[in-house]
């Protein structure tokens, strides 16, 4: 069995006509029984019988109509796919992104991809990177943007780049008067971190958990431009993305402590659940980010 063949079984068979097929297949009649006359041959069974008014299926071809049908469903819908994907005249993109990545790094790559595809709709929803998970696993996002790696089993995950998180203090803080400065240090300082579920915060326990480094008290801040503003005016220091404090360290609004001890990196990822097929607009989207991180 061929394509043509059983596209032009699908057409009688639709029509209850041979001349009404070769209409909508722009061929002629006599051609159109040929078809279906090497199709019977070939399956040894009749599908139509004919009478004045056209044709109707007989048993083996109402069987085979069911099975044509939802083929070619199945193939027009991959022409779509594929044509939407050269072309990119429409789609929507629903994106749950980490903080770090959705306020710092987003912005920029939706930029240039809104420049090479116009008609595609972009939603961003910027949480936790616990909420952006659980955002993904329940449908909410097609697409989730988080830092450092997870395992779930229903979840597919691409390595976009390496975040560094560094220690940073205030543009008069004692420290910067001070080298080296040692892990012990933080034992008489206070550390000021995002709340429970940042992946950010996770990171940094558990490199201070490593380090066997623990400060003398901690505040917790919600928000990443609040913890900046609370460093510059001396509340405390913090291990904030280099990515995130670019522009004050630019202006000295902000100082790095460059021991080597307090820099480390965890990687980002696109996570999209497991078994979905993606949208082309989606697959654009993906291309998009790893071209611009190259």
């Amino acid at each position: 069995m061929d394509l043509i063949q059983l596209r032009t079984f699908y057409e009688a068979a639709n029509c209850g006509s041979l001349t009404g097929a070769s209409e909508i297949l722009c061929t002629s009649q006599p051609a159109i029984s040929r078809q279906i006359i090497s199709l019977e041959k070939e399956l040894e069974m009749s599908l139509f019988s004919r009478h004045s008014r056209g044709v109707r299926l007989t048993e083996a071809g109402r069987c085979l109509f069911e099975y044509v049908e939802k083929s070619l469903k199945l193939l027009d819908n991959a022409e779509k796919a594929l044509a939407e994907l050269r072309d990119l005249e429409s789609g929507t993109i629903t994106i749950g992104a980490s903080t770090t990545i959705g306020n710092y790094l987003l912005p920029a790559w939706l930029a240039g991809f809104s420049k090479l595809y116009p008609k595609i709709d972009l939603s961003l929803r910027v949480e936790t990177s616990n909420k952006v998970i659980a955002g993904v696993l329940e449908g909410k996002f097609d697409i989730g943007l988080v830092a450092g790696s997870l395992n779930s089993p229903e979840l597919c995950q691409e390595y976009l780049l390496n975040d560094e998180l560094i220690l940073v203090v205030g543009p008069e803080h004692y420290w910067l008067n001070e080298k080296p400065v040692f892990p012990a240090a933080l034992q008489g300082e206070v550390l000021i971190l995002r709340e429970s579920g940042s992946a950010t915060r996770q990171a940094i326990e558990t490199f201070m958990e490593k380090e066997k480094i623990r400060a003398a008290k901690t505040i917790v801040l919600g928000d990443t431009e609040a913890i900046k503003r609370a460093v510059m005016a001396g509340m405390g220091v913090a291990f904030l993305s280099k990515n995130t404090v670019s522009v004050e360290l630019r202006y000295g609004l902000l100082k790095e402590i460059k021991e080597s001890l307090f820099s480390f990196k965890r990687p980002l990822f696109a996570i999209y659940p497991k078994g979905v097929r993606l949208s082309p607009a989606l697959l654009a989207f993906l291309s998009s980010i790893k071209k611009h991180l190259k």
